[in-house]
């Protein structure tokens, strides 16, 4: 799995979002 990191540093609170092609975002 790929992780595309945005805005982890800048929140306290990560949400982690998983779309149909297996890639995983933090926003």
């Amino acid at each position: 799995m790929r992780w595309e990191a945005t805005a982890t540093l800048s929140s306290d609170i990560a949400t982690i979002v998983v779309d149909l092609a297996g890639h995983v975002y933090t926003i």
